[in-house]
């Protein structure tokens, strides 16, 4: 009986530790996942404004042009 109480206690423990380690891969996934979304936000705010600036580009080469 105490040994399959502490094979028990064992396992218990490992499955903790794996349960442990999971969270942390998970936060740490989350945290890549949040810093990736906000580089592809910063990155389409920049397309943007590039894209604007180009619009206004060809409207002034088409003024000059007539």
């Amino acid at each position: 009986m105490k040994e399959d109480f502490r094979k028990l206690t064992g396992e218990n423990r490992d499955l903790h530790n794996e349960l442990r380690d999971g969270q942390e891969k998970l936060r740490i996934s989350s945290s890549q996942t949040s810093k990736i979304v906000q580089e592809l936000t910063e990155y389409k705010e920049r397309l943007n404004d590039n894209n604007k600036d180009s619009e206004e580009l060809k409207r002034r080469i088409q003024k000059l042009f007539q």
